[in-house]
């Protein structure tokens, strides 16, 4: 009995160190068919979709169970360079990257001069010009000043012709003139394009438009013609503008230069033929010393024809931008009422102007300072809120205001401000009101949280 019962734990020892032993080898065993029979039934259900989606053939592709128009939407938020990338995927993606969706729009980008981005390459061009011609409905060509990229922006601009052009959209990215080089290339390839294509939007800025092709463009696209956008094109005079709009009557959108304003443009934009014009910019920049500023057509504009604008266009967005102008530039403007519903001052203005604006500009909505010197402008901002019951927005960069003015802002406009900013530092403090009482009683006034704006401390 004692051997017995001795030798029992030793077999049952043994077995269970046999057991111990082998166990892991049946464990990966089960591992691997389990892992096997998996792939086998992902395998399964993937044919299986694939042929209900008949896209099985004799090498199936996972990447194939992709939707086509989800692979175009997401190929449209990568760039050029990462879609060519993709089109090496699979034959499928190939397909899609030269679907015609892709390349409705396309930018077109040349500059020697900086390093930001790269230019397309010549390559990419031929390819678009051999395989999507007929594609290519919108088009933004960025060109520095450099001889050799205004050459290839020519370049392309010729074979354009040849494209079913609706948006064109020529912008400089270092900010030299394209009119200064080559401008005779630019006029010959621009007129083919408003020659051959019905546009929608022109968005150029820097360039050697004239008259005469504004003239070509109003002929051809005066039944498509929707946006009209100009900037810095000095060769082109107010008188051509209005001949354009005469003849465009569906135009709904016009952002041009202060240079370009003048009676006989309102008064065109204000005929029996235009009642869709929604929004009006005008960009505001000092020009070159020698000009004679009373020279401008905008000085001709009374009030009889701001009133003209604002009866025919009760809705219409007026929008006016200040850039980089000298103080005493100020006084050719706000002499009489305006309609304007937006104006930005993106540079220093004096206090006077903005009692003018109080005064002159009573259907404002929004207003923008970058800068008003260094003097509080409580009473000025006051008086603007008072006179102007549909203001919206406010936006005070570098502008002293003292805290119990902004709260007093609040008061007078109260909900209907929709956005108010306020930079601490400009905000001064009194014995009665500090920037924390200010901050509660303005945020009491608009019936929702607000806060000063703040530059933060970065500690090292």
């Amino acid at each position: 009995m004692e051997c017995g019962s001795i030798m029992e734990p030793s077999c049952s020892h043994t077995d269970d160190r046999i057991t111990l032993q082998t166990q892991p080898k049946r464990s990966n065993s089960r591992l691997s068919s389990s892992s096997s029979q998996r792939a086998k039934m992902v395998k399964l259900r993937l044919e299986q979709l694939a042929k209900d989606l008949c896209l099985i053939g004799d090498r199936m592709s996972v990447w194939l169970l992709l939707p086509i128009n989800l692979l175009i939407a997401i190929f449209k938020l990568l760039s050029v360079y990462d879609r060519a990338r993709c089109s090496c995927v699979c034959k499928h993606w190939k397909t899609v990257y030269h679907m015609p969706d892709l390349w409705h729009q396309f930018v077109f980008e040349f500059h020697q001069t900086t390093t930001m981005s790269k230019s397309t390459p010549i390559m990419l061009i031929r390819q678009i010009f051999e395989k999507h011609t007929k594609d290519i409905k919108c088009v933004i060509i960025k060109v520095d000043g450099c001889q050799q990229s205004v050459d290839a922006a020519c370049s392309v601009l010729t074979q354009l012709v040849h494209c079913p052009i609706h948006s064109l959209q020529l912008s400089s990215i270092t900010g030299q003139e394209l009119r200064s080089a080559q401008s005779h290339k630019f006029v010959k390839a621009l007129k083919g394009i408003f020659v051959n294509s019905d546009l929608k939007s022109l968005n150029i800025e820097e360039t050697p438009i004239d008259d005469e092709l504004m003239a070509v463009l109003a002929t051809k696209s005066q039944a498509t013609l929707r946006c009209l956008r100009l900037s810095n094109c000095p060769m082109i005079s107010a008188a051509g503008i209005a001949s354009a709009i005469n003849n465009c009557s569906h135009l709904y959108e016009l952002i041009i230069d202060y240079t370009h304003m003048s009676k006989a443009l309102l008064q065109a934009l204000c005929s029996s033929t235009h009642h869709k014009v929604k929004h009006l910019s005008v960009n505001v920049t000092e020009q070159d010393e020698h000009m004679n500023t009373q020279t401008i057509p905008w000085q001709s504009i009374g009030s009889d024809t701001w009133d003209l604008l604002a009866h025919h266009y009760p809705e219409i967005k007026f929008s006016l931008q200040f850039y980089a102008i000298k103080e005493e530039f100020y006084h050719h403007f706000f002499c009489s009422m305006m309609p304007l519903t937006s104006l930005s001052f993106g540079c220093l203005v004096p206090k006077i102007i903005l009692s003018r604006v109080a005064t002159q500009c009573t259907r404002l909505t929004e207003l923008y300072i970058a800068n008003s010197g260094n003097e509080p402008i409580n009473e000025e901002i006051l008086k603007i809120a008072r006179r102007c019951p549909h203001l919206k927005v406010l936006e005070l960069g570098n502008c002293l205001m003292k805290c119990y003015a902004v709260v007093e802002l609040a008061k007078l406009c109260g909900p209907r401000l929709s956005k108010l900013v306020i930079h601490e530092e400009a905000s001064l403090e009194s014995q009665d009101c500090d920037i924390k009482t200010m901050v509660s009683q303005v945020s009491s006034y608009m019936q929702r949280t607000w806060n000063v704006e703040y530059i933060p401390i970065w500690f090292e």
